[in-house]
């Protein structure tokens, strides 16, 4: 395992602006990124140079860059490309230039698995897909029967990696249920509620398991579910959900909501205007304040991430690393999850380079001896059977008038149980 890993990653990954390295608006994009040497990087030097040479590895990214989808898409593949930008300006991957190869799946499953097999087509390696087990799953069950390596920008369902998908499929993120873990003994240690009432959004098996986690953590340790209520995503009103809440006894201390924006977005809303005002916890599928806005001087919300992209993140190299994308893209961030873009691409490249093959069995096989590798998420272990991560810290966050802010960060006393199905 290279000594250098975490440093390479956390503050040399994003030296360069690519140029037009955003999405082209094109249903395909190839962005090959081999230019070499002289440039700056995050860290404040020059790239080492070295120009890669040799027979391009050739990845693909079939991932939604427009559709709800892009708003968890978008910045870790951003981050993604201009990771392979500082990549091959330092040698590339064993000496191989990397490409990229991208195409638009319009936040569809369908139209997921069509942009897989066009990718296979074109002789990729490795495939990215979205960042989310219902959306990602299609394309990467395409790689699975090719024989490539998939990496999901960040699902974090269980589901994806070898017993949903298969072998080949492996996630850089956290599962979501030990997220739910962790949030309910965070709960219960550090604000001291232990009476919730808990609002799923039953349409994502992200949304199911971070429930699924929190519930039985917070049960466990002598929390009390006071209420429970599911919707749907699509769904444009939560009346009867909120007549609920109103009508629990006793009633609850905070409210557990697993969904994601627009849906989740959609809920707090309603809520909010029907006068409720208890704390609102979450997932990490509410960072970024881009779906705030439509909830004037919005508090009392709270939720786990996988790191501040607010500038007071505990991990300096966290800080520093936002910086630079912001430097390189003009933009801050609009989600954590940009912290998946670099992350999965170092842990494919230090597995190419212990392999030394792009051969899906040899990569799988270093993967699966990962045992605790530092990364800019934290430490990452895989197996044969597990393809996400169990044990990882989580920072919490919470919303005062619109304004995210960090508060601590807590790893769970024990990871939730892995299961599958």
């Amino acid at each position: 395992m290279r000594k250098w890993f975490a440093l390479a990653m956390c503050l040399g990954l994003l030296g360069a602006i690519v140029a037009g390295c955003g999405s082209s608006g094109d249903s395909s994009t190839s962005v090959s990124e081999s230019t070499s040497g002289g440039e700056p990087t995050a860290s404040g030097g020059e790239s080492s140079g070295g120009e890669a040479s040799g027979e391009p590895i050739v990845l693909g990214a079939a991932v939604g860059e427009t559709g709800f989808m892009a708003a968890y898409d978008g910045a870790p593949l951003e981050a993604l490309k201009l990771a392979i930008k500082e990549r091959n300006a330092e040698g590339g991957i064993d000496g191989r230039p990397v490409e990229l190869l991208v195409k638009d799946t319009h936040s569809d499953k369908a139209t997921a698995k069509t942009a897989a097999d066009e990718l296979m087509s074109e002789g990729v390696e490795m495939l990215v897909v979205s960042c989310d087990f219902d959306y990602g799953a299609p394309a990467a069950q395409v790689a699975q029967q090719e024989g490539k390596i998939s990496f999901s920008l960040c699902a974090q369902s269980v589901k994806f990696g070898a017993q949903g998908i298969g072998p080949y499929a492996y996630t850089p993120a956290a599962a979501a249920v030990d997220q739910g873990a962790t949030t309910a003994e965070w709960v219960l240690d550090k604000k001291h509620w232990d009476k919730g009432f808990v609002l799923e959004d039953s349409t994502l098996a992200y949304d199911e398991e971070s429930c699924t986690g929190f519930n039985e953590r917070f049960t466990e340790r002598g929390g009390e579910i006071v209420g429970e209520a599911t919707f749907q995503q699509e769904d444009a009103s939560v009346a009867s959900q909120i007549a609920k809440i109103k009508a629990a006894s006793p009633q609850p201390e905070f409210i557990r909501i697993c969904s994601v924006p627009p849906g989740a977005a959609t809920a707090i809303k309603q809520i909010r205007a029907a006068g409720i005002n208890l704390p609102i916890v979450g997932p990490d599928s509410l960072d970024g304040t881009y779906w705030m806005k439509g909830i004037p001087n919005l508090s009392d919300v709270y939720y786990s991430a996988v790191g501040s992209i607010y500038g007071d993140d505990p991990d300096p190299q966290v800080n520093a690393f936002v910086k630079s994308y912001e430097k390189a893209t003009g933009e801050p961030p609009a989600t954590a999850y940009v912290l998946f873009g670099p992350t999965l691409f170092e842990l494919y490249a230090t597995a190419v380079e212990e392999a030394g093959s792009t051969e899906a069995a040899a990569v799988a096989e270093a993967l699966n001896g990962f045992s605790k590798v530092p990364t800019l998420v934290g430490a990452t272990t895989y197996t044969e059977e597990i393809h996400i991560a169990l044990d990882r810290p989580f920072v919490f966050i919470g919303v005062t008038d619109g304004q995210p802010k960090y508060l601590e960060t807590l790893t769970a006393s024990e990871p939730a149980p892995y299961k599958v199905g």
